[in-house]
Order: C-alpha cells, then sequence, then structure tokens
C-alpha cells in the first residue's frame, strides 16, 4: 500500500497573508482591483410599481436594476405619441445601464443585489 500526501499549493510555499487562491490551485498576489463593471445582456424591461426592471450581467451572475419614475421623466418627459415609460426607458436604455453600472462599481446597491437609478444617479453618468 502506497501513501498519498496532498499538498495544497499554499503549503509549499512562503505566502503573505494577502495572497489569495486563484481558481487553478496556484497563489496569486491578492492586488485592490476595481470592481467589474455591469454589462448589458439585452433583458426585457418590465414595469413595476416602484418603475422600470431590468436585469444586466456582472461576470456570471444577474443583477437586477429598478430604474425609478422619475429617471425615467428626468431623462424623456411624457408626451402624447412617445409611449409609455417603458417605451422611454427603452429608448434610453444605454443611458440607465451606464448609471446602473457606475452605480454598482461603487457598491451602492441593496442587500440583495439590486441597484436603483434615480435621477441623481442619471444626472451623475453624464446626462
Amino acid at each position: 500500500m502506497v501513501q498519498v500526501h496532498q499538498h495544497h499549493a499554499a503549503d509549499r510555499r512562503n505566502v503573505r497573508p494577502d495572497a489569495v487562491l486563484a481558481s487553478t490551485g496556484e497563489v496569486e498576489e491578492h492586488t485592490p482591483r476595481v470592481s467589474m463593471s455591469l454589462s448589458s445582456v439585452g433583458n426585457p424591461a418590465w414595469q413595476s410599481i416602484r418603475g422600470v426592471r431590468f436585469a444586466m450581467r456582472h461576470g456570471p451572475t444577474l443583477v437586477p436594476v429598478l430604474v425609478t419614475h422619475d429617471a425615467v421623466d428626468d431623462v424623456e418627459r411624457a408626451t402624447a405619441g412617445h409611449g409609455g415609460l417603458l417605451a422611454r426607458l427603452n429608448k434610453n436604455r444605454d443611458r440607465f445601464e451606464l448609471a446602473a453600472s457606475a452605480k454598482h462599481q461603487r457598491g451602492n446597491f441593496e442587500e440583495d443585489g439590486l441597484v436603483i437609478v434615480d435621477v441623481a444617479d442619471v444626472k451623475g453618468a453624464g446626462h
């Protein structure tokens, strides 16, 4: 019978306390990095009581986004023939996605992961 000793990659090296294990089992230095921004996945938006909702992607995770009624109205006021809230959001969706991504990168989201985009967020994203 042969005894096999398994060693973790961290066991074979002098590892600093701020190092983290990579998915390959190798040790990589932990350096602060800017959080990856959200990316559009073309998820259809739907209207809710609080505003318009859709999802974006953060790596493999879907992140829920809520754009308030006021934020949509601030970008494009409701006028006859321009459609409702959902149509106005879809017309300007790139602005709302940019604002949601910027807010998410700053770590400003709800405990459940929801990113709420309001008027200040849209103005801050270059509106």
